[in-house]
């Protein structure tokens, strides 16, 4: 079993993820709603139980996989308005 937990830190200094593939999935296709509702989840998991090192760390990487998405969306909803305000809310000469 130590030989697992040594593959673990390899793969996170090697700066590969160790989230399962079908989480990253998950991070990648999932709506914004989703996304807030597992960062909750995330957030009382790491404040409210005793997790071992390895899945706080996994936890914390998936969090902030799911921020950085949430922040591409929200980027992405002001350069939308930003266009709307500028193209549909000027009246036409």
């Amino acid at each position: 079993m130590a030989d697992k937990s040594k593959d673990k830190g390899k793969k996170a200094e090697a700066g590969e993820s160790a989230l399962r593939p079908d989480i990253l999935k998950s991070i990648e296709d999932d709506p914004f709603e989703i996304q807030q509702r597992r960062l909750e989840e995330i957030a009382q998991l790491l404040e409210g139980t005793d997790l071992n090192l390895d899945d706080s760390l996994m936890l914390y990487e998936e969090a902030v996989r799911r921020v950085r998405k949430c922040q591409d969306v929200l980027g992405g909803a002001e350069l939308r308005i930003e266009w709307l305000n500028k193209n549909l809310a000027a009246p036409e000469e």
